[in-house]
């Protein structure tokens, strides 16, 4: 038998190998992708003036996330009667842009639809046309509920609807609520009006009237016609029950005959005496009593609380109980958020030397050319002879023990250019350009009367403090004469401020 060998040209193998792959085998083209394809719009709100335009962008992504050019997309409207236009091709970016305009208050869904290849985008954007003005005669203001107790807590809502005269909704406008008397306080945004051109505020009051409100776009400054009444009704109070007079104070060298009060805890009465006394405290204005947790005794200046299992000290008073700045019209510096970060803090190395460095050079003598002398009083008010020392290292940190750290930087009051104000922790330094002196202010006394509610406390200081914590809560008939236990809980107010 004959056997034959074939034998290939080697250039043969070669053109073999070099023929391109089956149309089969080449790699896919991703598809657009209908998720991750975008729209957006520029704007939310346009005037519906038939001038003004938002710009609706559509951008075209393949199933990588890749730009997709060259596509025709068309600008998909659901609804209404807007003027877009035409149909673009997207540019290397994957990108087409639209302008819609329109001549009707209304709201309108665009989305975008890649009509090569038939994918319409996932997502949708909205753009709100709303009226060129504002209706007074149109637009509405309601309340609800039209009664509430004057309790200081419970609220009204007072709901200001803005429509144009064809009563399509005025959304994006800001809007002032003003009352007509009383004594109410008014919360809440002023806008921009929701797409229903709503804004909403809350009202409360701690006095029984009725009041009226009032509201004003003020955008477009027009003042609505219609009203809205809430009656703040009387608390029923069960009848009066006398209270228990308060027990006799001892007349001793403990009391003080000027305000009436005595020293009773042995605590305080040592960290009185041991800190300079009434030159540093003021007298004692109240009894001995249990605040959050805690015995305190208010004085003119300061408050003194002996906590459980702790050594007796003084309440950082702006801090804890008093954050007002307007105080019977005279305007105090608001705390400093950057100062205060930048305090040195306890724990931290050299804090001794590094608080008492922070304080002077945050405390100046001299201040917009007025020898104001705060740092002079803060490191002078308590004294050697006081301590009983010569240490200067002991006299310096118990000063700032009673001052606590600067919180603000000295301040010129706005209204009276006789007034310059620093605020501490513990206390507002008060400079009187006219008398050349600087004393401290008597804040404690002013919170003994915030929470009196006594006919004595300013009416700015009032308005400040409504809805606070500590505000009207001394009540002799209620258990442990306090009026609103959970504002002010572990708390007991019993004959706290009655002499004797």
């Amino acid at each position: 038998m004959t056997t034959t060998t074939w034998r290939i040209p080697a250039i043969a193998v070669v053109l073999a190998l070099a023929l391109p792959m089956s149309a089969g085998a080449q790699t896919p083209v991703p598809s657009v992708s209908s998720t991750l394809s975008t729209v957006s719009t520029s704007a939310g709100f346009v005037l519906a003036d038939g001038a003004q335009t938002a710009t609706i962008t559509a951008t075209l992504r393949d199933t990588n996330g890749n730009p997709v050019s060259g596509k025709t997309l068309r600008l998909d409207v659901g609804g209404g009667s807007s003027m877009t236009t035409g149909p673009g091709s997207t540019n290397a970016s994957g990108v087409v842009t639209f302008t819609v305009k329109n001549l009707f208050p209304e709201t309108v869904t665009y989305g975008a639809t890649d009509t090569t290849d038939g994918v319409t985008i996932a997502q949708t954007v909205t753009v709100s046309f709303v009226p060129v003005g504002v209706s007074s005669s149109a637009s509405f203001v309601a309340a609800s509920p039209g009664s509430v107790p004057a309790d200081g807590v419970q609220t009204a809502k007072i709901s200001v609807t803005l429509n144009d005269d064809g009563g399509h909704r005025a959304p994006g406008r800001r809007v002032a609520l003003t009352a007509n008397r009383g004594s109410s306080v008014i919360s809440g945004s002023s806008g921009p009006s929701d797409p229903n051109g709503v804004v909403s505020f809350t009202v409360s009051n701690s006095v029984a009237e009725t009041v009226t409100y009032s509201a004003t776009d003020t955008t477009d400054r027009i003042a609505l016609t219609q009203t809205a009444t809430v009656t703040f009704t009387a608390i029923p109070r069960p009848a009066a029950v006398e209270p228990p007079s308060a027990p006799p104070l001892p007349h001793d060298g403990r009391h003080f005959a000027a305000t009436g009060f005595r020293i009773d805890h042995d605590g305080l009465w040592g960290y009185f005496n041991a800190r300079g006394g009434v030159d540093v405290f003021g007298y004692p204005v109240s009894r001995p009593f249990e605040l959050l947790g805690c015995t305190v005794q208010m004085f003119q200046r300061q408050i003194a609380q002996a906590c459980r299992g702790e050594p007796v000290r003084l309440m950082n008073l702006l801090d804890d109980l008093f954050p007002f700045t307007h105080v019977n019209f005279a305007t105090l510096p608001d705390a400093d958020a950057a100062l205060r970060a930048a305090t040195p803090r306890v724990g931290d190395p050299n804090y001794d030397q590094r608080i008492l460095q922070f304080v002077r050079d945050n405390t100046p003598d001299r201040y917009a050319g007025e020898a104001v002398g705060f740092q002079s009083t803060f490191f002078g008010l308590v004294t050697g002879a006081m301590l009983d020392t010569s240490t200067q290292g002991i006299i310096d940190v118990t000063n700032l023990e009673v001052w606590g750290a600067p919180t603000s930087a000295p301040m010129m009051d706005p209204n009276n250019s006789d007034f310059v104000y620093q605020r501490f922790q513990r206390g507002v330094m008060h400079y009187i350009v006219s008398l050349g002196s600087t004393r401290a202010l008597l804040l404690a006394d002013y919170v003994k009367q915030i929470v009196l509610d006594s006919a004595d406390l300013p009416i700015d200081l009032r308005d400040q403090a409504r809805g606070s914590p500590t505000y009207a809560q001394y009540c002799p008939s209620a258990p442990r004469w306090v009026c609103r236990p959970a504002d002010l809980p572990e708390s007991d107010l019993t004959f706290a401020f009655e002499a004797g």
